[in-house]
């Protein structure tokens, strides 16, 4: 090795370690709007799960698949596909206006915290058990036709 060579070393390895520490730095950046919204949707959902167990928790069980009675009822496991591919805007409408035997929310929830509710429903598909089976064709068939 010459002496420029054993110069260069150092430059190269100053290099490497700052283009190292811009792609950790630009990954950060990228990353927290994301984190953010994490933060925020989970923030939301916990603030609908104490409204759920409230109001809904009676019917839909405490994490969606639906108690005896709310069975009984026709209540739909809410972590089910059918019920999760539903949009936000239709499940405040099923929330705000009441379908079959869920009552309307609209005097006496918020829209935010219907919002919240939904959002806090939005975790259920992570938890549903493999196998699970529920009434949900059966509701969704009796959305209103602009709804489904």
């Amino acid at each position: 090795m010459t002496g420029e060579d054993i110069e260069s070393v150092p430059k190269i390895s100053f290099a490497i370690v700052l283009v190292a520490l811009g792609l950790v730095v630009g990954v950060c950046v990228l990353q927290a709007p994301r984190a953010q919204a994490s933060a925020r949707s989970t923030a939301t959902a916990d603030a609908g799960k104490s409204t759920f167990l409230d109001k809904c928790a009676m019917c839909h069980g405490n994490d969606g698949p639906g108690t005896a009675t709310g069975k009984s009822l026709g209540a739909p496991n809410l972590g089910s596909a059918q019920v999760q591919k539903l949009t936000t805007q239709e499940l405040i409408k099923v929330a705000t206006d009441g379908i079959k035997s869920t009552p309307p929310f609209k005097n006496t929830l918020s829209e935010q915290r219907i919002r919240d509710v939904i959002a806090y429903v939005r975790t259920f598909d992570k938890k549903k058990p493999a196998g699970t089976k529920s009434n949900d064709l059966r509701i969704i068939s009796e959305l209103p036709k602009w709804l489904r």
